[in-house]
Formats: C-alpha cells, sequence, structure tokens
C-alpha cells in the first residue's frame, strides 16, 4: 500500500471473514508517500479488509491512501531477475548493473527528495559525475528495447542545476540518441523521442554529454511509452502542436518586429512546423493562451515539450520559452525556463518542468510562450523551427 503521511504514525490493517481476523501493523516514517508492506501467516480467505491510522492512539490529521495490491511475502511483489524496461531500482531479486566510464561513478540508494514527480519512499539510481567529458553509464538489458511502436523513453531524473541528459541506444543496427533538458529544480519528468523503429539492447545515459557538469545525480523509474504523451497522467493541453492544420489554429502569432509563421519546408514529422525569425531588433513568438482551465491546479508540475532546430548569432540573441499562470486577477506566475533551448542544426527536443506552487490562482488556465529574441546588437540573430508541441500535467 502507498500510504500519504506527514507525522510518524502506525498502521493496522486487519482482515476480517468467516474465521478468525488477523491483523498486522506497519510504521510509516511520516515523509509524505511511503510503501508499506503487511505480510501475514494466514491461509484463510477473507472478504473484508479494516485500516486503522494509528490504531490505540490518538493521532489527528488528514492521511491518503493508494494502490493497495496483494503480493508475494518477502520481496514486496517482485521475483523478477530480467533486467529490462521498465527499470525503477526496487526489485530487490534485478541487478541494475550500469557500467559507467569516462570518471562517472554510480550506486542504488534510497531516493533522496521525496518531493515533485517522484514523491515516494524508493530506490533510486545514483550518478555522480567529477566533471569530466561524456561521464555515463550503460545498462545492458536482457530484453532490447523494441521501438517499431512506442518510440519514447520517459524518464524521472533529479538534478539542482540545469543540465542537458543525453540518451542514447545501441545494437545491431545504427545507434540513436536524442537530448531533454533538466531545468535544474528536483525531480522533472524527462522525456526522450525517438523516429527509429529498430531494437536495441544497450541503453546508454550521458549527464551533460560533451558539458562538464560536475555533482550527483538520480534517475528512476525508466519506461517506454507512446510518443507525444510523455507518459504523464493528462493528456496534451497545446492545441494544434504539430501545426498539421497547416494554419494558426490554437495559437497567437506576434511579429514583433520579426517573422513568425507557419513553414512547410522543414518539419520534424508530417508536413508543417513553426517557424521565429528575427529582424534586428525584434521579438517574434508563438504563443498558446488560457489553455488547461479546469484541469490545472495549483501543486501541479507542468511539462512544456518540443522538437527545435535553428541557428543564432551572438551578442544579444535569445531563444526564450516562458510558461504564465492565469488567474481571475491576470497573470498569477511567470516562469521562464532555465537552461533556455540551444539552438543547432539537427532536430533536438526541449523538455523543461515547471511545479505550480501551493496556492496559486490557474483558475483561468496556463498559458505558454516561445519567442526568439534580439535586441539592438549589431549583427545578433535568431532563426528557429519548432514541432510536436506539448504542454502535459504530470
Amino acid at each position: 500500500m502507498k500510504f500519504y503521511s506527514t507525522v510518524g504514525v502506525d498502521i493496522l490493517l486487519k482482515f476480517e471473514g468467516a474465521g478468525a481476523p488477523v491483523e498486522t501493523t506497519a510504521t510509516h516514517g511520516g515523509t509524505g508517500w511511503e510503501q508499506l508492506t503487511f505480510t501475514f501467516t494466514t491461509s484463510d480467505q477473507f472478504t473484508t479488509l479494516v485500516l486503522f491510522v494509528d490504531g490505540p492512539g490518538t493521532t489527528a490529521g488528514t492521511f491518503y491512501m493508494d494502490d493497495i495490491e496483494q503480493v508475494p511475502a518477502g520481496g514486496g511483489g517482485c521475483t523478477d531477475t530480467a533486467l529490462e524496461l521498465p527499470i525503477d531500482f526496487d526489485c530487490s531479486t534485478i541487478t541494475y548493473d550500469f557500467a559507467t566510464f569516462n570518471g562517472a561513478s554510480y550506486s542504488v540508494v534510497d531516493n533522496p527528495d521525496l518531493s515533485g514527480v517522484n514523491n515516494v519512499a524508493s530506490k533510486v539510481g545514483e550518478i555522480v559525475n567529477i566533471g569530466g567529458a561524456f561521464e555515463g553509464g550503460a545498462f545492458t538489458l536482457d530484453t532490447p528495447v523494441d521501438f517499431s511502436t512506442d518510440k519514447a523513453i520517459t524518464m524521472k531524473f533529479y538534478s539542482t542545476v540545469g543540465v542537458d541528459i543525453l540518451l542514447k541506444f545501441e545494437g545491431a543496427g545504427a545507434p540513436v540518441e536524442t537530448t531533454a533538458t533538466h531545468g535544474g529544480t528536483g525531480w522533472e519528468q524527462l522525456t526522450f523521442e525517438f523516429t527509429t523503429s529498430d531494437q536495441f539492447g544497450t541503453l546508454v545515459l550521458f549527464v551533460d554529454g560533451p558539458g562538464t557538469t560536475a555533482g550527483t545525480f538520480y534517475m528512476d523509474d525508466i519506461e517506454q511509452v507512446p510518443a507525444g504523451g510523455g507518459g504523464g497522467t493528462g493528456g496534451n493541453l497545446a492545441a494544434n502542436g504539430d501545426f498539421e492544420t497547416g494554419d494558426d489554429t490554437g495559437w497567437l502569432l506576434f511579429q514583433n518586429g520579426g517573422t513568425s509563421a507557419l513553414d512547410n519546408t522543414i518539419n520534424n514529422g508530417g508536413t508543417w512546423s513553426g517557424k521565429l525569425a528575427t529582424s534586428g531588433p525584434s521579438n517574434p513568438a508563438f504563443k498558446q493562451e488560457r489553455i488547461g482551465a479546469g484541469s490545472v491546479n495549483a501543486g501541479d508540475t507542468i511539462q512544456v515539450q518540443f522538437d527545435h532546430i535553428g541557428s543564432v548569432v551572438q551578442p544579444g540573441a535569445v531563444f526564450n520559452v516562458i510558461l504564465f499562470g492565469e488567474g481571475a486577477a491576470g497573470a498569477s506566475f511567470t516562469n521562464v525556463f532555465n537552461p533556455a533551448p540551444s539552438l543547432t542544426g539537427s532536430w533536438t527536443t526541449f523538455t523543461g518542468t515547471f511545479a505550480i506552487p501551493g496556492g496559486t490562482d490557474v483558475s483561468e488556465g496556463i498559458s505558454f510562450l516561445i519567442e526568439a529574441v534580439c535586441g539592438g546588437d549589431a549583427g545578433c540573430s535568431v532563426s528557429a523551427n519548432i514541432d510536436n508541441v506539448s504542454v502535459t500535467v504530470l
């Protein structure tokens, strides 16, 4: 059972039926969501499940329970031995070997920060970078990943600094790789989308790829999902995110001295994409306003994701992604994602997440803006195409 409490408390679980009732107690540590296990010795059948929070005690408060299931005793329900997706580091019978290289080290540890998208007490993979280029590690999978149908990988990743995470698959054919950007806000859900239909037996992960960021990072819940959904609990709040209507349905286009337009000469799947181009001092943008009203709430974690390709000429060039809260009195928060997307000559996926603070008024939903900006610096230029835009509640 998953059980939520902010105070340490005993949970008594009792079963009643035709025979003598049985009961046992598990202790909750008061750290939020925790996984509790209740082990019984009976072989009888029971039709009534009774739960007491603090049994004979007098603890007052509000508590939550979820995912009550029956499992074999002793192993938390897991008797698997094969290393395959999904990887959650919680099965005591699986050896989660991650072969590190270029200075990185790895171990399986307890979740050090029960927060954000990973607020349950569990095991996670810890990666320590010493500050060299292309530090990382690889899982050699017992069951290959087959991208013939589901073409995305999601992963919960913890970092306190903004950093790019490069995910690569190797196998019999040509390797494939893509990058997702972590915002440095703790636990975030990252999504990596691929276009291949091949199978791969090795999953390779680099923290900061060619960069030299040092630090301690954590990963959890690596799983394969259909592309476009991000693996989250909600659908895409953004309308016409792939621009395949061939017009500006769902979008507000702001020229602001530059160019904001649809483009059918380049895309990352389909026919259309959105194009931004500066022209001297300018800030053209794509925006969607007041989406998700009634389905977005304070405390939710919002993920903004899209594919991008392009170039910048410095100084003064900026490619921004901004998320706004929309309340009864206007904008209730403004978040500029940092690090911002880095434009290159190949399609790359940007993923940014933001946890809406508790008590924030988002009664009219959220808005987001993708803009190219040049100030007064001579020679400044930004040219970008965007595609497959999604905004989801994780």
